[in-house]
This record gives C-alpha cells, sequence and structure tokens, in this order.
C-alpha cells in the first residue's frame, strides 16, 4: 500500500506542476484566469461509513482545478474597441452569426470584420442590447440580445428645428440716424405795378437773376413785351396768366426768382408803385418719428450683427444672420430699452431669390427689455414668402423653399438669456440643432457599455449596449479554450445586464485585462511542487529499500 500511496503523492505532485506550468505559460494570456489544484486525502471506509482509528490513508487524490475570478490589472491601448470589465461579469458572444449559442469570455480583443460586426480575435459576435435613439434598453434577458453591426458609413443628416442664440446689447448703444436730408421747399410770391404811358419817351430796364432786361420800344401789346423779355432771359420761361400778368417760371421748381428794377421814367404819365407783397406760403411737412429700416448691405442701418448656421433636410448649411438696431424712445411713445431686430438669409439659398442678395425672414421684431437689463417681450411678425419649406418661428412663421430641393422644415428662434447691459455687445451662448451629412469615424463605448457609432458631423448615434452576463457559481463554468467558457447545471443560469448595474463592473475602452496570474508565486509554486514530486519519489525508493530487504531475508 505504501507505493500506491506514493505513486498518489507523485501523481499530485505532478498535476500541480501541470496547472502552475499552464499559469505561467499564460501569464500573458488577455482575460486569462488562473487556475488552482485542490487536493484531498484518500481513506479506506468501511460499509457503514467509517474509517478505523488506526487507519494511516490511502494517499491524495486530486478533486478539482478551480479558477480564480479575481480581478487583473488593465493595460491600456490605442483601439477604442479594446473593452475590458473592470469588476464582475463576462462579454455574451455568438459563435455564429444565426446561432443561438452563447459563450462567455473576459478577453476584450474586439475588431470589425468585413461585413461591419463587431468579432473577437476568434470570430465570435460580440452581443448587445437593442437601444432606442437615446440609448435606453427595454430587456435584460440574454435572449433579447443579438450580434452588433455598425450602420453605413455615411450618417444621414438632420434638418435645423431649433435655433437659441442670446446676447449682450449695449444699453450705451446711441440710436440709429437718419442722415441728412433736404428741407422741405417753401414758395413766396410778391408783385408790383408800373404804369408807362409812353415807351417812346420812357426806359424800363430790370434785372432777373442777374441778367438785365431793357424794355425801350413800341410792342403793341403786353404779349409782345412778354416776348422781349423772353428773348432776353435763358433758362426762363415768360408767359402771360389769364389776367395778362407776365410770369416768371425758373427751370426748377424749387429756384428762387429774382428781379430787380432800375432805369429812369420820364413824363407825366408814367406811375410806379413799389413793390407790395402778395400772397406768400412756406414750405411745410408732417414729420412722424419712425424706426429705421434695417438694410443688410447698409452697415450704418444696424449696430450689430450675429449669423449662425442651420442645416436643411439634405444637410446643405445655410447662414441665418440676425441684425439689431437700437430704437429712439421718441419714435415708439417714449418707451426705453427697445431694439429692432431683422433676420436674413442669402437670397441664393432661397427659391426665387437671388444669390448676394438678402432675404429677409424677419424685418421688424421688437425687443423690449426691463428695467433690470433682462429681455421682457418679443414681438415679431414675420414675414410671408412663397416659399414653402423653412418656418422661421417668432410668434409664428415664415415659410420658405429652398433652393436645394430639400424638404419643408420649421426652425424655431429663440432669443432666451438675452440681455441690455452696459457691457460691450457679445453672443454668450449660440445654440443650434441639426447637422450634415457625416462619414462614420469610428465608435465610441462608454462605461456602462452604450455603443455609439460617431461620424466626422460630430454625432455619436447610439447602435446597442454590450450585454454581460455573471453565473452564481463561475468556477462551475465549463472551459473551452481561448479564455472562453460555457453555461453549465453547476455554474447556475446566466444573469444579464448592463454594466455599471447590479454586481456588473463597469466598461473600460480602449484598455485589455491581463491575465490575473501572479508569476512569483506560480515560481514558488513550482518550486514546492518539484520538493513534493521528489519527496514522494523518495518515498518509493524507500518502499523499495524495505520491499528488497524482506526479499533478502533466509
Amino acid at each position: 500500500m505504501s507505493f500506491s500511496t506514493a505513486l498518489s503523492g507523485l501523481n499530485a505532485a505532478t498535476a500541480d506542476l501541470n496547472v502552475k506550468s499552464n499559469n505561467i505559460a499564460n501569464v500573458n494570456t488577455t482575460g486569462f484566469k488562473e487556475s488552482r489544484a485542490e487536493f484531498g486525502d484518500v481513506f479506506a471506509v468501511s460499509a457503514f461509513g467509517t474509517t478505523s482509528k488506526t487507519a494511516t490513508g490511502n494517499g491524495v487524490v486530486l478533486q478539482n482545478v478551480a479558477q480564480q475570478f479575481s480581478q487583473g490589472n488593465l493595460e491600456f491601448t490605442d483601439n477604442a474597441l479594446d473593452l475590458a470589465i473592470s469588476g464582475e461579469g463576462f462579454f455574451a458572444m455568438a459563435p455564429e452569426l444565426n446561432s443561438g449559442e452563447v459563450i462567455y469570455s473576459r478577453a476584450g480583443e474586439f475588431a470589425v470584420n468585413k461585413d461591419g460586426y463587431v468579432v473577437s480575435n476568434e470570430g465570435w459576435f460580440l452581443r448587445t442590447f437593442p437601444v432606442d435613439t437615446d440609448g435606453n434598453i427595454s430587456a435584460t434577458s440574454i435572449n433579447a440580445t443579438s450580434p452588433i453591426q455598425l450602420p453605413p458609413s455615411v450618417g444621414a443628416p438632420e434638418a435645423t428645428t431649433s435655433l437659441s442664440i442670446a446676447t449682450n446689447l449695449p444699453s450705451n448703444s446711441d440710436p440709429i440716424s437718419t442722415g441728412g436730408a433736404d428741407l422741405v421747399q417753401g414758395s413766396y410770391t410778391t408783385s408790383s405795378s408800373l404804369t408807362i404811358s409812353d415807351f417812346s419817351t420812357d426806359q424800363v430796364s430790370f434785372e432777373v437773376d442777374g441778367t438785365l432786361v431793357t424794355l425801350n420800344a413800341d410792342y403793341g401789346s403786353l404779349s409782345g413785351v412778354a416776348s422781349e423779355i423772353q428773348s432776353q432771359l435763358t433758362g426762363y420761361s415768360v408767359a402771360l396768366d389769364a389776367t395778362n400778368n407776365i410770369v416768371f417760371t425758373a427751370p426748377d421748381e424749387n429756384a428762387p426768382v429774382i428781379a430787380n428794377y432800375d432805369g429812369d421814367v420820364d413824363g407825366g404819365g408814367a406811375t410806379v408803385a413799389d413793390f407790395t407783397a402778395g400772397s406768400g406760403s412756406a414750405g411745410s411737412a408732417a414729420v412722424t418719428p419712425s424706426v429705421l429700416a434695417i438694410d443688410p448691405s447698409d452697415p450704418a442701418s444696424y449696430s450689430f450683427s450675429t449669423s449662425a448656421t442651420v442645416y436643411d433636410s439634405l444637410g446643405n448649411e445655410h447662414i441665418v444672420t440676425t441684425y439689431y438696431q437700437k430704437i429712439d424712445a421718441a419714435a415708439v411713445g417714449d418707451e426705453d430699452n427697445q431694439w429692432q431686430m431683422a433676420v436674413y438669409l442669402d437670397g441664393g439659398d432661397v427659391k426665387g431669390g437671388t444669390e448676394g442678395v438678402p432675404y429677409a425672414l424677419e424685418t421688424n421684431a421688437r425687443l423690449s427689455f426691463n428695467p433690470d437689463g433682462t429681455l421682457g417681450t418679443v414681438d415679431a411678425d414675420p414675414t410671408t414668402a412663397a416659399i414653402e419649406p423653412i418656418n422661421l418661428s417668432f410668434t409664428d412663421g415664415t415659410n420658405s423653399e429652398w433652393a436645394s430641393g430639400a424638404s419643408t422644415q420649421s426652425i424655431s428662434l429663440t432669443l432666451a438669456g438675452s440681455t441690455q447691459n452696459s457691457g460691450p455687445f457679445n453672443v454668450g451662448a449660440l445654440t443650434v440643432n441639426g447637422f450634415p451629412t457625416g462619414r462614420l469615424t469610428g465608435v465610441d463605448v462608454s462605461d456602462d457599455g452604450l455603443m455609439r457609432a460617431t461620424y466626422s458631423n460630430g454625432q455619436a448615434v447610439p447602435i446597442g449596449k454590450i450585454a454581460l452576463g455573471d453565473f452564481a457559481n463561475p468556477q462551475a463554468l465549463n472551459k473551452i479554450g481561448n479564455t472562453a467558457w460555457k453555461e453549465t447545471t453547476d455554474s447556475g443560469p446566466v444573469i444579464a445586464g448592463e454594466a455599471g448595474t447590479g454586481s456588473f463592473g463597469q466598461i473600460q475602452a480602449g484598455a485589455l485585462e491581463n491575465s490575473n496570474v501572479d508569476l512569483t508565486k506560480e515560481l514558488v509554486g513550482l518550486i514546492t511542487a518539484q520538493r513534493n514530486f521528489q519527496a514522494n519519489s523518495k518515498a518509493i525508493e524507500t518502499n523499495n529499500a524495505i520491499t528488497q530487504t524482506i526479499i533478502n531475508l533466509r
């Protein structure tokens, strides 16, 4: 019996050496879990389940090779699809695309295959829970998982529906001036009478705007006098009116006519009356204070402006510019703290518009600020144009049809957070949704396992959430190689869930979990196993010597 006892010791030492050698061999295997040989002693047991008090035992037996699922160190990499679980749990994978079988692993060396599926080095398909547009899942059953496939390389654009601009408009800004303008012209009429009895002896001369006109002949009639005057003047019209008065008409209706009479009048029949003022009128016009219209092509018509990029349903970019003008209190009933705002697009963006010519979406939005500088009210009346798709909404909307042929959309402009303070003009916040067409640039994985496809337009679209599995007795899992396991009856059914919830650990992207083998401990154990083997060999040698001694007895 001593031979068999020693032989069992040799077998046990060999098994221990094998386990430790396997651990050492896999010291650099990603996700590897070290094993430990567990032994039990052997005793002869009677039919009644008892052993003799003097029983010495019958050696040792290997009871189990138990895996130790302690956490391995994380090693960070540059690959976003290198995944490590920090805590409990296993990655769930499918050996075949349409297979219902599930295998589990801690090795997170994943990549994308030619069909866009995320697979392990062995070609196993990573399983994920389906998610909605916000990244939420509806079920955590392992049966709800499926292989994850990346979306097409081109991401669809999204039309802008909301634009928010928060500005500070300087409270000390001056209202926009209309600039110089011509005064309203007035009119004034004066007349005088002159009686001439004999042109043969009487001479009359006068000046019209510096031109000397002399009358010293017999004209026979007043029309002849008018003709003579006309012949000596340039640029004026001279004629008789209905009452035979000579009327001078200037070439410009606003130009003055100056007539100076000078000369000698002889003979008792001549009577000269002094000029007397006739009817006169001063020019007048009703002037009503009003707000100067904003003209994007005239920087003098506005104080400040800011622009934002919006997108149509085809992903085309369009620039929306808002213009601001301080309003004179006198123009709005002595109400202070008011600004006018206008919103324009480039005309080339709108069907029927002209490129380079601003196209008005809103021309007379009135911003009223409270005494503390906060925005009070916004009164707007957007222009209604023969354009169907864009609806820039203030209190109602403006409809416009994109020249690009994009579908209709409604853009809501809000000014919440705008102020009127003493500081300079600035845009404190400008947010706009929507985005152009994007190109797939990679995959982002968050610590809760949510996978997002990232695009060149800055968008990250949720495509799935990594499923983790755990077991009541993971040491009872069936080892299938390639650092993978299968569920067994002794392990219990899989418990599926999300990373970071319950007992599940978090997922670290761009990292791998190293083997949890402690090389120093294994080398020491290797020496111990070697000594055990040598000791059991010595026991066999000793038993052999004793047996030989017995044989030699005669």
